[in-house]
């Protein structure tokens, strides 16, 4: 089950809202202090301008970090898998597992570019998600009862499914996985 995080941050944002548009009550008082009723009446002007730049920026520094968290996340990965969803109007998909050693997995799906146009429902163009990975047994992980990655890990081979059928590995990094399956659960 996918494990919803994007409500916090919006929760969050809202209260940096109500906190900047209570902070901003402040621009028409010190204007009446500085100048009386002109300072007032420039302060009124100024504060829903001062208080919208304020929100941007911190709007824009909140999408900027969580960028940065989901690619810090991805390089912490211990295997990427790739896959492709095809639909009946031709539009494909491509998802993208990245399953981390801490038993978390970012998915990922992508929408051809290409056949965006023909699709009617476009709020499916990118979709993150974050999922639990589920140890299945000595040399195998599980996710969402959707993807299967199996270890060799003496040959170093890795064979992995989605629904079944074969999917691509992009990236293995060997030391997570032995750190993963000598760790006792």
């Amino acid at each position: 089950m996918a494990i919803e995080y994007e409500y916090k941050l919006l929760i969050a944002f809202i209260l940096i809202v109500i906190i900047v548009l209570t902070a901003s009550i402040a621009i028409p008082v010190y204007g009446y202090n500085r100048k009386r009723f002109k300072g007032l009446a420039l302060g009124c002007l100024l504060q829903p301008i001062i208080s919208a730049i304020v929100i941007i920026v911190i709007l824009l520094g909140i999408i900027g970090y969580k960028e940065w968290q989901t690619s810090k996340q991805k390089k912490e990965t211990m295997v990427t898998i790739r896959s492709l969803e095809s639909h009946a109007d031709g539009v494909v998909d491509t998802l993208m597992w990245y399953i981390k050693d801490d038993g978390e997995c970012i998915f990922e799906k992508k929408r051809d570019k290409d056949n965006e146009d023909s699709v009617k429902n476009k709020k499916d163009e990118m979709t993150k998600q974050l999922y639990d990975v589920i140890r299945l047994n000595a040399a195998s992980v599980g996710v969402e009862d959707r993807v299967m990655v199996k270890f060799d890990i003496k040959s170093k081979k890795v064979m992995a499914t989605d629904l079944f059928a074969p999917a691509e590995v992009v990236s293995v990094d060997w030391e997570k996985v032995n750190a993963y399956f000598e760790r006792k659960e």
